[in-house]
């Protein structure tokens, strides 16, 4: 359930960095006295955040696929024990990246 919530509160990061940046359009040169422009923020979140959560999901995914080898040449209780395992951990992976499935991750 913490982890929901760390999904949630990330495409919520997310989207309020994404509106920001959408309504900062007008630029008349005056210094808002940000620190950071929308940019730099992107760069971080996607470096910090989005980066290594498909880092990780493909991690899983290569995981899983070893296992299902594995399960498809000696079938066994245990080992299909580690398959779902393996298929749990691809389900936790693929729920930290859904909340930035938008604009260009969703074209590839």
């Amino acid at each position: 359930m913490i982890r929901s919530f760390r999904a949630r509160g990330v495409g919520a990061l997310l989207a309020a960095v994404l509106l920001a940046g959408a309504c900062s359009g007008d630029d008349d040169g005056a210094d808002r006295g940000g620190s950071a422009d929308t940019g730099t923020v992107l760069v971080g979140l996607a470096d910090g955040v989005i980066i290594p959560a498909f880092e990780e999901l493909l991690g899983a995914t290569e995981a899983l696929s070893t296992h299902v080898d594995a399960l498809c040449a000696t079938p066994s209780a245990a080992v299909l024990s580690d398959a779902r395992v393996a298929w749990m951990q691809v389900q936790q992976r693929w729920g930290r990246t859904r909340s930035v499935m938008i604009g260009p991750a969703t074209e590839h």
